[in-house]
């Protein structure tokens, strides 16, 4: 089962995904201001490209499941 969890920092963090210990991808993010924070970096791991991955990623991100 895929899971999405996220890790931050004082300056950004990041959302990983991943199903038991197996990582498929990450997001990672810096904060440009209080309110706004920047993608930097979005990578998947060949194997999971496709498959919706990255977009469990975003969906955590804007509050869904």
């Amino acid at each position: 089962m895929l899971t999405v969890n996220h890790t931050a920092s004082a300056n950004g963090g990041s959302f990983s995904a991943g199903d038991g210990g197996l990582r498929m991808g990450y997001l990672s993010y810096e904060w440009a201001s209080p309110m706004v924070f920047a993608i930097m970096h979005t990578v998947m791991e060949e194997a999971f490209r496709g498959q919706g991955v990255a977009k469990a990623l975003l969906d955590k991100i804007k509050g869904g499941q």
